[in-house]
């Protein structure tokens, strides 16, 4: 009964489970931030955005991607298909973030993202 117990968790705790709940959290984490929190995240808009409404809606729909594409790997969802669509909110961002000569930080940081995201839609 206790070697059943260890294969159960096991097989339940693999590699792509592990990277999709840390994914699934980092995703929720700032998907949420951007709905709830909107003013703080405008300045990372793209400029031809401006600042006012358009910057705002953008900043949300953002946010309900990032969100929904979160709780799709963390809850095994159509977990490829939400690692398809943040693979593709990251590749976006990463290149975004390169033209624009953003923080090296917050690159390397999306750029470690993305790889999970690519992990799990491959």
């Amino acid at each position: 009964m206790d070697n059943l117990l260890k294969e159960k968790i096991k097989s339940q705790l693999n590699q792509t489970t592990i990277i999709s709940y840390f994914l699934g959290f980092v995703v929720l984490w700032f998907g949420l931030g951007e709905i709830f929190n909107t003013k703080d995240w405008v300045g990372f808009a793209p400029v031809f955005l401006g600042t006012g409404m358009l910057a705002f809606a953008a900043v949300i729909i953002h946010g309900i991607i990032l969100s929904v594409s979160g709780l799709m790997v963390v809850f095994n969802f159509h977990r490829k298909i939400g690692a398809g669509i943040l693979a593709l909110v990251f590749a976006e961002i990463v290149i975004d973030l390169i033209i624009g000569q953003v923080a090296s930080d917050i690159i390397i940081r999306d750029i470690g993202l993305w790889g999970m995201a690519l992990a799990l839609l491959f």
